[in-house]
C-alpha cells in the first residue's frame, strides 16, 4: 500500500500538470480568435476523472488494492473515449495518450506480481479500455461511418507496444528497486551496526574514564593508608620512646628525624623554652641544608619566634608567600606552625616546612597529636630533671652534691685522659667558718655557704666546669679542658669574686674569705687518681700559711705540710 501511495502522489503531480496545459491551450484558442475549436468535453471528462481521484486520496482510497485498480480501468476508459474522439487533433489527441500512458505506468508499477497470469491481467486492463471507450463511440456518434476499425486497432497495437515497454522498464525498475532496498537496507544496517559502535565505543570510553577516576580514587587512598601508617608509625615510636627515655635533647632528635623521613616534609624544627633554665631549646633538620638550618635556629634563639607560639594558635598556610614568613629562608609552598601548650601558656612550637602547595590539608590532626605527645614527654622529661636535679643537687646550696660530684668527675677524668686533654680541679673552703656560726649564728653561716657556692656556680659554668660542696664549707670546682695556667686565673677572678662579696648581719658588713687548693692533670698531677687528694692537701697548705691564699700543687708540698 505505501508503494501504492508513493507513486499515485507522483501521478497526480503529473495529472495536475497535464491539466493545466489543456487549460492554458483553450485559453489560448479562446483569447487567440478561435473559440469554435475549444470543446469542453474533452478536458471535462478528465477533470471530472483527476477531481474524483482527489477525492479518493482524500478518503484514503489506495488502502484497498480493488478501489485503486477499479478507479483507475475508469480514468482509462474515460481517456481512451477522448482519444478518439480526438483522433484528428494531434496535440489533443497526443495529451490523452499521455495520460493514458502515465496511468498504465503506475498501474504496473506499483503492481507487485510478475507471475505470466498477473501480466496477461495486466496486459487486458490496459487494452480493455480501448475496445470500451470504441462502443461507446459506436452508440454515441452520430454515424457510424465515423467509426475507424484500422484506427482502433492501430491504437490498440500502440498501447500494447507501449505497455510491452512499460513492462520491460518496469521489471528493471522494480529489479533496481529491490537492489536498492537490499541496498538500503545494507546501509540501514550498517548504520545500525556502526550506531552501535559508536554506543558501544562510547560505554567503553565512559568505562575507562570511570576505571581512570577509580584508579586515581585508589591511588590517592593508598597515598592516604601509606601516609596514616607513617603518622601511626611516627606516633608509635614517639609512645614508645617517651615510655623509655627522659632526656628533652633526645626527645627533639626523635621528633624532627621522624617526620622528615616518614612524612616527607622539607623543613621540621621543634623549638622549646626549658621551663626549668629559661634556656631556648632548638633541634631544625631540613633537606635544604645547614645554612637554612642555621638560619632558623638564629632566629629562635633571639626570640623572635615567641609570637607564633605564645598566641597558642595552629598555623596552616597552603599556599606559602614567600615574603610572609622571614625565618624560613628557603623556598616553600606549605607551612604548618603548631604551638605546644601547657596549661594554655605556649613554651614551644613545632615548624613543618615543604615545597609543594597543599601538604597540610588532612593531616593537621596528626601534628596535633604529636604536639600532645610532646607535651607528655617534655613533662615527664621536666618531672625527671627534677627529680634528677633533686637527687644530685646540695639542698642548701642547690650546687652539686658530693655523690653526684664524684661520679661526673670520674667520667671526666676517663674523658681527659682518652682524650689526652688537660682537667683541673680546684678545692676550697671557707676561713675560720666555726667562729662565723658563732659569731652570726648558723643561720648566717648556711647565708655564707649559699653566697659562695653561688659565685663559684657562675665562674664554673661560664668556663664550662661544674662546682659541688664537697663538706659542710668545702666546695669542689671541676674545670675540663683546663690547663693549670687558665685555670690559675679562673680560680683566683673567683676568689676575688668571694673576698669582694659583702653579707650583713644587721648593720653590719661581713666579708667572707677562703682558702684555695688547686692542680691539674697533667700539668702537677701525673696519676689522674691523685687529683683530688692532691687539691686537699694545697688547700691544706693555704690554710696553715695563713689562709686566703691560692695554691698551686707540686710534690714539696706535702712533705711541708703537717698531717
Amino acid at each position: 500500500m505505501d508503494k501504492i501511495l508513493k507513486y499515485d502522489k507522483i501521478f497526480t503531480v503529473v495529472h495536475t500538470n497535464i491539466i493545466l496545459i489543456l487549460l492554458i491551450y483553450y485559453m489560448a484558442l479562446f483569447f487567440g480568435g478561435r473559440p469554435q475549436e475549444v470543446k469542453l468535453e474533452t478536458i471535462i471528462p478528465i477533470a471530472i476523472a483527476y477531481i474524483i481521484n482527489l477525492l479518493l486520496n482524500a478518503i484514503k482510497y489506495s488502502n484497498s488494492i480493488f478501489l485503486f485498480y477499479v478507479s483507475r480501468s475508469i480514468y482509462l476508459v474515460i481517456i481512451a473515449f477522448i482519444t478518439l474522439l480526438n483522433i484528428a487533433n494531434p496535440f489533443k489527441c497526443m495529451i490523452a495518450i499521455s495520460c493514458y500512458f502515465f496511468i498504465i505506468l503506475e498501474m504496473q508499477i506499483t503492481s507487485k506480481q510478475n507471475s505470466m497470469g498477473s501480466q496477461v491481467i495486466n496486459t487486458v486492463t490496459a487494452t480493455l479500455p480501448i475496445l470500451v471507450a470504441n462502443i461507446f463511440v459506436l452508440l454515441f456518434t452520430d454515424t457510424l461511418e465515423k467509426f475507424n476499425i484500422d484506427v482502433m486497432i492501430f491504437f490498440a497495437f500502440v498501447v500494447c507496444m507501449f505497455y510491452f515497454i512499460i513492462h520491460v522498464v518496469s521489471t528493471h525498475v522494480v529489479d533496481l528497486e529491490d537492489k536498492i532496498l537490499v541496498q538500503s537496507k545494507l546501509y540501514n544496517d550498517a548504520k545500525q551496526a556502526n550506531e552501535t559502535l559508536l554506543v558501544t565505543q562510547q560505554k567503553f570510553k565512559q568505562a575507562n574514564e570511570l576505571l581512570g577516576r577509580q584508579k586515581l580514587d585508589l591511588e590517592q587512598a593508598y597515598a592516604k593508608i601509606n601516609r596514616a601508617n607513617s603518622e601511626i608509625y611516627i606516633q608509635n615510636e614517639l609512645l614508645s620512646y617517651i615510655s623509655s627515655a627522659l632526656e628533652i635533647y633526645e626527645l627533639m632528635e626523635v621528633v624532627t628525624d621522624s617526620i622528615i623521613g616518614a612524612i616527607g616534609v622539607d623543613t621540621c624544627a621543634l623549638i622549646i623554652t626549658d621551663p626549668v633554665t629559661g634556656k631556648t631549646l632548638t633541634n631544625i633538620k631540613s633537606t635544604s641544608g645547614k645554612v637554612v638550618e642555621q638560619a632558623l635556629k638564629n632566629y629562635a634563639l633571639e626570640g623572635k619566634l615567641t609570637e607564633y607560639y605564645e598566641k597558642g594558635q595552629v598555623l596552616v598556610d597552603n599556599n606559602v608567600d614567600s615574603n610572609k614568613y622571614p625565618f624560613m629562608t628557603q623556598q616553600i609552598g606549605s607551612l604548618l606552625l603548631m604551638p605546644l601548650m601547657k596549661n594554655n601558656i605556649g613554651y614551644g612550637i613545632l615548624i613543618a616546612g615543604q615545597k609543594q602547595k597543599d601538604m597540610f590539608t588532612d593531616n593537621v590532626s596528626f601534628f596535633n597529636s604529636i604536639a600532645n605527645q610532646i607535651n607528655i614527654a617534655v613533662s615527664n622529661a621536666n618531672l625527671y630533671s627534677k627529680m634528677e636535679n633533686m637527687a644530685s643537687r646540695d639542698g642548701l646550696t642547690q650546687v652539686y652534691n658530693r655523690a653526684y660530684l664524684t661520679k661526673k668527675f670520674n667520667e671526666l677524668v676517663s674523658n681527659a685522659v682518652q682524650s689526652n686533654v688537660p682537667i683541673s680541679l680546684a678545692l676550697f673552703d671557707i676561713d675560720k667558718f666555726k667562729k662565723v656560726n658563732d659569731t652570726y649564728g648558723h643561720m648566717f653561716g648556711d647565708e655564707a655557704i649559699k653566697v659562695v657556692a653561688h659565685i663559684a656556680e657562675e665562674f664554673a659554668e661560664h668556663n664550662n666546669g661544674m662546682v659541688g660542696r664537697f663538706g659542710g664549707e668545702e666546695f669542689v670546682v671541676i674545670l675540663p679542658g683546663t690547663g693549670v695556667q687558665k685555670a690559675y686565673e679562673i680560680v683566683q677572678e673567683m676568689h676575688e669574686g668571694i673576698k669582694k662579696k659583702a653579707l650583713y648581719f644587721g648593720e653590719e658588713e661581713v666579708h667572707i674569705n677562703v682558702s684555695i687548693g688547686l692542680t691539674c692533670y697533667p700539668d702537677t698531677c701525673k696519676n689522674p687518681s691523685d687529683l683530688l687528694n692532691r687539691a686537699d692537701w694545697s688547700c691544706y697548705y693555704s690554710k696553715q700559711n695563713g689562709r686566703g691564699k691560692i695554691t698551686i700543687d707540686n710534690d714539696s708540698i706535702r712533705k711541708e705540710i703537717n698531717m
